[in-house]
C-alpha cells in the first residue's frame, strides 16, 4: 500500500504534517556548534593570514636580493 495514497486518511495526515518524536536527548546546544563555527572559521582565516605574511616575507627578501645583485652587476 502506498503511504501517500488518498484512500488512507491516517497515512496522508502522517504524511503532510509535523510529528514530534518523544526521546532522543539533545547532545549538543546550538550555541555552542554556533561558537565553535566562528571559532573555526577565524582559525582559518588567522592561519591564511600567517601563510600570506611569511610568504610575503620571502618575496620581499628575494626581491631585496635581486636587487642588490641587479646594481652590483651594472655598477
Amino acid at each position: 500500500m502506498n503511504p501517500t495514497d488518498s484512500s488512507n486518511p491516517e497515512a496522508t495526515e502522517r504524511s503532510t504534517e509535523f510529528q514530534a518524536v518523544d526521546g532522543g536527548a539533545q547532545t549538543t546546544s546550538g550555541e555552542l556548534l554556533l561558537v565553535e563555527a566562528y571559532a573555526a572559521t577565524w582559525l582559518v582565516v588567522f592561519a591564511f593570514l600567517l601563510v600570506s605574511w611569511r610568504r610575503q616575507a620571502r618575496i620581499d627578501a628575494r626581491m631585496g636580493e635581486l636587487e642588490k645583485r641587479l646594481a652590483q652587476h651594472q655598477g
